[in-house]
């Protein structure tokens, strides 16, 4: 029920500001990471785990734009080739 909630809000909270997303980012792309990179913080907090030093809404921008972002330490371990 609580990740639900937070699901949720993720998407409301994409939704009323996508318009401060530049061109040809997709929202909802954004919105699925934030409310995925949303839960996983909850259980790392929940479970006394490291948690992100970097706003979710980043990590979730740089993960719909095809990078792969440690979580923790916010470093860019993958990203997408290039021709």
């Amino acid at each position: 029920m609580e990740l639900n909630i937070m699901r949720s809000a993720a998407f409301a909270y994409l939704r009323q500001h996508s318009h401060l997303l530049p061109a040809g980012v997709d929202a909802v792309a954004v919105a699925e990471h934030l409310a995925d990179l949303t839960e996983d913080e909850q259980r790392r907090r929940d479970a006394g785990e490291p948690v992100s030093r970097l706003p979710l809404l980043w990590l979730a921008l740089a993960q719909a734009a095809g990078l792969a972002v440690d979580v923790v330490n916010g470093q860019i371990v993958d990203g997408p080739q290039v021709g």
